[in-house]
Order: structure tokens, then C-alpha cells, then sequence
């Protein structure tokens, strides 16, 4: 018989959103924890929205909304299917508090919200360092950054990855998932 927990204590079906500006340590983090986790799926925000072939709109450009408020709610359902068939499930997406309802309806169960945000240089750095594929441009990583800048009453689920490497990040990461849980529907 299965125990109701993988490996770290992550329950069974338990979803756990690594969200913040592109640069942050996201992706790479993200897939390191779902590989420190038995039987995890990594579900991507990037790769969903990649889906869109014709007429995509970059999704930091106000017209985008429509197209990323369908990517988000297809992200969630894709972890809701993981998580229902008792996998731990990782996401990587850029999803702020403004984008949270939408997140946690598709989702329809609590899960972690950790927000990775080093400092706007850092992030800069990482950014336009990346090889390309990814967004490596300046002005919109430092708009996206900005979006991060003052998370309100979410600023408790924010995790500054600067001096931390993606082990101490994951580490960090799997401490705070508990006091950064959310239910189905923010409040």
C-alpha cells in the first residue's frame, strides 16, 4: 500500500506553485524539486502557453489577458489531473496575485503559492544571461520584476533566491510550502 507522502513529507496530490519574474531560478528550481520528489510531475506554465501557434500575444502585453487567463486555467488542469491521480505536482508558471482566482478555480484544491524573487539586479542578470528560447529582452523582464515588486498581503509567500543556490532554494521552498498554502479560491 502506498503512504500517504512521497519523499520530503509532500503529500500525495499535493500541488506546489513556484511562480515570480522571469530570471528568478523558476524552471530550474522547480524541476529540481520535483526530481528530489518520488513519483512528481513539473508542470510548466511556458510549455502550455507554447501551445498557442498562431497569433500568440507576449503575455506581459496588456492585449494578452484572454489568451493568459485560458493558459492558466489550462496550467491548473493539468496539475488538478496530476494531483487527482495522487502524483506531487510542481508548477512553473508566472502567476501573480492579480491571476490567483483564476489559478485556484481551474485548480479547484488547495496548494502552495511560493514567490521566487531576487533582487531586480539579479534577476536582470539571469534574464538576459539565458540562452535565447527564453526572455532574455531587458525592458519586459524588468516591467515582469516590477509586477513582483509589492505583493501586498502575499509578500509572506515570498522567497528571495539570490544567494541561494537551487538546493538551498528547494530546501527553502519545501520549509515554507505549509504557512504559503491557499484554498481553492484565494481569500
Amino acid at each position: 500500500m502506498l503512504s500517504s507522502e512521497y519523499g520530503d513529507g509532500v503529500n500525495r496530490g499535493e500541488v506546489l506553485m513556484l511562480s515570480g519574474p522571469p530570471g528568478a531560478g523558476k524552471s530550474t528550481v522547480a524541476r529540481a524539486l520535483a526530481e528530489r520528489l518520488d513519483h512528481a510531475v513539473l508542470v510548466r506554465g511556458d510549455d502550455v502557453l507554447a501551445c498557442v501557434v498562431s497569433g500568440f500575444i507576449p503575455p506581459w502585453d496588456p492585449a494578452s489577458d484572454r489568451q493568459n487567463q485560458a493558459a492558466l486555467a489550462a496550467t491548473a488542469a493539468t496539475a488538478r489531473e496530476f494531483a487527482a491521480g495522487g502524483f506531487p505536482v510542481v508548477v512553473d508558471a508566472v502567476i501573480g496575485p492579480w491571476h490567483l482566482d483564476t489559478f485556484a478555480t481551474a485548480l479547484g484544491r488547495p496548494f502552495g503559492y511560493i514567490v521566487l524573487r531576487p533582487t531586480k539586479a539579479v534577476t536582470v542578470h539571469r534574464a538576459t544571461g539565458r540562452d535565447t528560447g527564453s526572455l532574455t529582452e531587458v525592458g519586459p523582464v524588468e516591467f515582469m520584476w516590477d509586477q513582483f515588486a509589492d505583493l501586498g498581503a502575499f509578500e509572506d509567500h515570498v522567497l528571495d533566491t539570490g544567494a541561494l543556490d537551487s538546493n538551498a532554494t528547494v530546501d527553502a521552498a519545501l520549509d515554507m510550502r505549509s504557512k504559503c498554502r491557499l484554498g481553492s479560491h484565494t481569500e
